[in-house]
């Protein structure tokens, strides 16, 4: 990804290698007084926001948040620890070598559901909130 301000700024990210989880830290150079962006795509975005989106998946497992997963730890106020990534991460690593699509990983009272290909984390569940509830869209199921 790069992200350019008239040259003033750029951040190069390595393509992520989601079967390994392996993510190089982006570069960043600054020119002070800058604090806009024009991303390629032509719109426009702070240098928090930038950096956040770039950084957001670095978080040592490999493991990628939707937007929708985002929202809901944020809503159902769960944090999830560098242990719980690589756990979940090393789930759907098991799950994606036994051909597993979409994944349910339960984990110390949570349940993520994720595309074990991408290792990305479509919703999450808390131990308050899973009674009564269905998961659909599943093909197989992993306790981390």
């Amino acid at each position: 990804m790069t992200v350019h301000n008239d040259g003033q700024f750029r951040v190069n990210a390595a393509t992520l290698n989601a079967g390994h989880g392996v993510i190089q830290k982006p570069a960043i150079n600054h020119i002070p007084n800058a604090s806009v962006f024009r991303v390629e795509n032509g719109t426009e975005t702070g240098f928090a926001k930038i950096l956040d989106q770039v950084t957001r998946r670095d978080n040592g497992s490999g493991l990628k948040l939707s937007k929708h997963a985002e929202t809901r730890l944020t809503d159902r106020n769960i944090n999830l620890s560098a242990a719980q990534r690589e756990k979940i991460a090393n789930a759907l690593i098991r799950a994606d070598q036994k051909g597993v699509k979409d994944a349910l990983v339960m984990i110390d009272g949570l349940a993520i559901v994720a595309n074990a290909k991408t290792m990305t984390v479509i919703t999450a569940v808390g131990n308050n909130d899973l009674q009564e509830n269905i998961f659909t869209n599943i093909d197989g199921a992993v306790f981390a």
